[in-house]
């Protein structure tokens, strides 16, 4: 008697004990919230994508450009998220790709925190407001 054809979506997992584990995985990983100040920065990358056309639009306008101080603190807002997507994100990929990206976000943490000692609270999550 021929093998039953499987149907519907592959399985993810292998096991559920590996599957088990991915989620605890995705439990011990950092959340948004520890990202301090970073929650009312839109994280939706179409909001975030209008938000840099309106800015390129009104520059091309002939609007005046932000400060370069608002520049910098963009910059270094922009950094820290990465790096917070970046940590959330080693504990999904497969280690040969989470192992380097994670190694990335340490980077970025470790060299904001050298260069702007006043911003390692918020990049260690210390910032946090209940």
């Amino acid at each position: 008697m021929p093998a039953p054809k499987r149907t519907g979506r592959p399985r993810r997992w292998c096991s559920d004990r590996c599957r088990d584990r991915a989620k605890q995985r995705r439990r011990a990983a950092p959340s948004w919230q520890s990202a301090g100040e970073l929650a009312s920065v839109p994280a939706d990358p179409l909001t975030h994508r209008l938000e840099t056309f309106r800015a390129v639009a009104a520059m091309l306008d002939g609007a005046p450009a932000a400060p370069p101080e608002d520049q910098v603190a963009q910059g270094l807002i922009d950094l820290t998220q990465i790096a917070f997507r970046f940590a959330r994100l080693v504990h999904e990929l497969d280690p040969r790709i989470g192992g380097p990206i994670g190694a990335v976000a340490a980077d970025i943490r470790r060299s904001v925190a050298k260069h702007f000692p006043h911003m390692a609270g918020d990049l260690a999550g210390e910032g946090v407001r209940p």
